[in-house]
Formats: structure tokens, sequence, C-alpha cells
């Protein structure tokens, strides 16, 4: 017995010595692997969170999730970690991308009660989800929709809303209530005319931002590069991709933001050093970025008696998920990283800290920059 307690002690004082390290090297290791970032996107309840297809870091559910992994594995069997779960099937938006309706709808089908819902609820936590998605239709619509929240084991799953945002601001609270963990509500187009043509709803875009209140900074970081080659040989639809993402996209997402932040609020724009200088086989690409850089200082200027600064950061070579191609090709990474002074290239962290510098009251008398992060490669 003695000896037991000698060995419980012994393992207790191992963890406390061993698990810090060890333990930031699985997370980093385990979300690059299945997430390929290791990035959190929000916080829940005071927990880190990196996507909405896992729980938040240190939760129950997150616990749920490692030991069902483990097992998954060792006994080698394919068990759901994500449900995703279509209480209705109906919707108040007809949408162009949409084959719900043509695909799914059928006026004769009886929908689920509240307790088949909740039956089915238990029997995919019993197989280990670990991350319940509640999508529709819109489900919304659905009157029940806290019940269903309140009938699932937090303490074994996180739950998502999927939601087009409509009825949100009149629904949240209750929800939230319920227990609910996380909303996603998808937008089309940060153009609202546009948004609402899209979704055959008029006013769609303004109910589905109206619940999510105030709003100080905004990250335009969405990029595309469709076509890698000489600049004359492009086609026009591969042109019009890259500039309707990179520049319209960015200038959209700013002109919505500017017309809802109340008082001071601070916009970073994602540009790159290809839009600085000559870009051999990115040069489409390259003119996205300059002109990223030139709707920076624009924007300053006109938003600046508004209290909005806008500013910009121009990265070399990071190793992301957009730019593993170029990372993985021996030439390409060469080309960028022997031209540099620290004679590598960058890692995502160290590109974040300009943005939490430019998002933050520390740079409330910076706008119209571009702060450049290239480890020195265009300082020649």
């Amino acid at each position: 017995m003695a000896m037991d307690s000698v060995q419980r002690l012994r393992l207790r004082w191992f963890l406390a010595r061993g698990a810090l390290g060890f333990t930031s090297a699985l997370l980093e290791t385990s979300y690059r692997i299945y997430l390929n970032h290791t990035k959190v996107i929000h916080y829940r309840a005071g927990r880190p969170v990196y996507s909405l297809s896992t729980p938040a870091l240190y939760s129950k559910p997150s616990a749920n999730l490692l030991a069902r992994s483990l097992y998954r594995t060792i006994q080698n069997k394919n068990l759901p970690n994500m449900m995703s779960l279509a209480v209705n099937d109906a919707c108040n938006a007809r949408c162009e991308h949409c084959s719900f309706f043509e695909g799914v709808e059928d006026p004769t089908r009886t929908v689920l009660t509240t307790e088949q819902v909740s039956e089915v609820i238990r029997q995919g936590q019993e197989l280990g989800v670990s991350v319940l998605n509640f999508v529709g239709g819109e489900p919304l619509l659905r009157q029940d929709l806290p019940e269903l929240v309140r009938a699932v084991d937090k303490d074994l799953t996180t739950t998502v809303l999927f939601t087009n945002g409509s009825m949100l601001s009149d629904r949240a609270s209750s929800l939230r209530k319920a227990g609910l963990d996380s909303v996603y509500v998808s937008i089309d187009s940060a153009d609202p005319i546009r948004h609402d043509h899209f979704r055959g709803t008029p006013g769609l875009f303004d109910r589905a931002v109206a619940e999510f209140g105030r709003v100080d900074g905004l990250v335009n970081n969405a990029a595309t590069n469709v076509y890698f080659g000489p600049m004359l040989g492009i086609e026009d639809g591969a042109w019009d991709k890259i500039f309707e993402v990179n520049v319209k996209g960015y200038f959209h997402c700013i002109r919505s933001f500017a017309a809802r932040v109340k008082g001071p609020g601070s916009v970073v724009n994602i540009a790159s050093i290809v839009g600085m200088r000559a870009a051999p086989l990115q040069g489409v690409y390259g003119m996205t970025k300059a002109a990223v850089i030139s709707m920076t200082k624009s924007l300053a200027m006109e938003l600046g008696s508004g209290g909005i600064r806008v500013n910009a950061i121009a990265p070399g070579l990071v190793e992301t998920r957009f730019a593993q191609v170029l990372v993985d090709d021996e030439s390409t990474r060469e080309h960028f990283v022997g031209r540099t002074f620290l004679g590598r290239h960058a890692q995502p962290d160290e590109i974040a800290g300009a943005a939490i510098y430019l998002l933050s009251d520390a740079s409330s008398y910076t706008t119209g920059h571009t702060i450049v992060i290239d480890g020195g490669m265009t300082a020649t």
C-alpha cells in the first residue's frame, strides 16, 4: 500500500515537471496535423478555440475528443468525432448556391419530434461525437431548438449553430441560456446588396450582423492566386477571380466595417512584398497586393477624421497552407530565403504580432502605413 502511494507521488511529480513542455509540444503538433494551423480563432468561456470543428482546449468535450481519438486508433474503428444534425427542412431564404430545396425538401415527410431528435443526439454522443452542429434548412425556424441544445450532454460535446442569421437577434438569448457554445453565421458577400440578392432575401445582411453589436477592428486576410506564370498568359476568368477576392473583397469588408464601427476603429490589410517590387510568375497577384497598399493609403486619408485607422502588413514568404507550394519548391523557396538577411522564411506567429500592434491602442497614431516583415529581403 505504501509502495502504491510512493508510485502515485512519483507519477504526480513527473507530471508536474514535464507536463507543461510536453503539453505545449503535443498541442502544437496535434493542431498543425489536424487543422494545418495553430491559430486561436476565439475564446469560449476563457478557453482557446482553434476551429469550429474542435472543442475548446481543456474543456470536458476536448477530453472526450482526445480519449475517443485514442480509442479509434487503438481499436481501428472509424467512429465519428463530429455530427451535423439537420433539425428541420424549412428555410426562409432562397440562396443561389444552395441545392437544398431541389435535392432534399419533401413536403410529405414528417420532421422528427423533440424526443426523436434528442434520441439521435444521445446515440451520437454514445458513438463519441464531441462536436455537434445544428444545421437545417434554417435551424432557427425550429421553435424547440433551445430544448434540443439542452438535450446535449455538455461534458461530452460542444454545440455549434449554423444559421443565415435572420432570426439570431430574436433567439440568441434563449439559446445562450440553453448552453449553445458557438454560432456560425454564413455570409456570401461583404456587400449587403449583393449578399441579399444572392440569398433572395432583402434585409438579410443587416439582420444577420445586428446581434454581434460593437465592432472595433478588421483584419483583411483572405487571398487567392489561381494563376502562376507570365502575366500575359493569364485568362480573363483567373484575372477576375484574383481581383474579386484580393481587392474587391477587402474593399467591401472595409466599407461594411466603416458603416458599423462606433468610435475609433482599426483596419489591417494583409498585403505582400510582391506588391512592392517585380514578382516573377506572380505578376497578377502582385498587382492586387499593390492595389491593397494603395487602397490602404487612400482609405486612411478618407476615414481618419472618423477615428478609423487603416494600415497594411507586407510579409515575405510565410509558411502557411496558402504558400505551401512555394515553401515546398526548393528553387522558389531559395529565391526568397537567399535574399533575406536572416536566411529563412517566416512563421505565421511572426506576422501576427504586427497585426496585434496595429489593432491595439499602442498604434493609435499610426495610419496609412505598410509594415514590411520579410527578414530584410526588401532592405537592399
